[in-house]
């Protein structure tokens, strides 16, 4: 079922339909979470929160392929690692913390990182997410998970897993 999703996300990137995209990235997300058994849960509906430590066992391959579709379909504009860097640069660090807010600044990297990729504004309210003018956006706007992911640290576990799994 993944391989599918995979091929299915790298024709939505090729035909550049970000919204279609960003949503077949989720469902793969969920789909290799389910096949792995993270924590004896199973997200269903795709009405899920991910926790910063389940991602330590996600597959390096599913995870670097969706990457490096993204960076690949957009020519290094969108991707994980594109974000990760991101967050790295503002301040960020990486560990399995599920805590998104563990110190002062951790929650001032989580800001600055969520303002400069466009997902909240300055002022801290979030932003309506869009998917036409995909030339418009900041770099590290897509995939766009803000929802599913960052609720508790899920972002910063994904990083941590990008972080190994690029080593592969």
């Amino acid at each position: 079922m993944t391989i599918k999703r995979i091929e299915k996300l790298e024709n939505l990137l090729r035909s550049k339909n970000w919204e279609a995209a960003n949503r077949e990235t989720q469902a793969i997300l969920v789909d290799v979470f389910n096949e792995v058994d993270i924590n004896n849960r199973r997200f269903e509906n795709y009405d899920y929160e991910f926790i910063s430590d389940d991602f330590s066992n996600f597959s390096c391959e599913y995870l670097n392929k969706i990457d490096k579709l993204w960076i690949t379909y957009t020519q290094g504009k969108y991707g994980f690692s594109i974000q990760k860097d991101i967050y790295l640069n503002v301040g960020g660090r990486l560990n399995y913390s599920s805590n998104p807010n563990s110190d002062d600044s951790d929650l001032e990297a989580n800001k600055k990182f969520l303002s400069n990729i466009g997902w909240v504004l300055p002022n801290g309210d979030t932003t309506n997410i869009r998917f036409d003018n995909y030339d418009n956006y900041p770099k590290g706007y897509f995939p766009y998970w803000y929802g599913t992911l960052l609720k508790f640290g899920g972002f910063r576990g994904l990083f941590c897993r990008i972080e190994t799994c690029e080593k592969f």
